[in-house]
């Protein structure tokens, strides 16, 4: 393969286990491009500090993180519909389609 996505979760544990990762393809594959996804994302203080690490943790490489929105991915879920029908101004919405579209133009 040529790229590989990388989903981290918004844990401390997670971001030891992305910079592991991220070393060992740097010395096995260094030719594979890796997409960085921070996951569940939220605005607490806490949080803040864990995307300034995974910010860091990157060094510089494309991230995206999607917010944590529990309320509108179980709505999508109970009613068997997609983000855009239960919540077309998400701001998880928006990041995954952001992420949808980089994707594309990077494949």
């Amino acid at each position: 393969c040529s790229h590989v996505i990388y989903v981290a979760q918004a844990e401390n544990y997670s971001l030891a286990e992305l910079e592991s990762f991220r070393e060992a393809m740097t010395e096995i594959a260094p030719e594979i491009s890796i997409v960085w996804v921070l996951n569940k994302i939220g605005n607490s203080t806490r949080q803040k500090a864990i995307q300034k690490s995974f910010s860091a943790r990157i060094s510089g490489n494309q991230g995206f993180y999607l917010p944590r929105e529990h309320a509108v991915l179980d709505r999508a879920q109970g009613q068997y519909s997609t983000l855009v029908e239960v919540a077309p101004r998400s701001a998880l919405r928006r990041a995954v389609k952001e992420l949808s579209i980089y994707l594309d133009n990077l494949i």
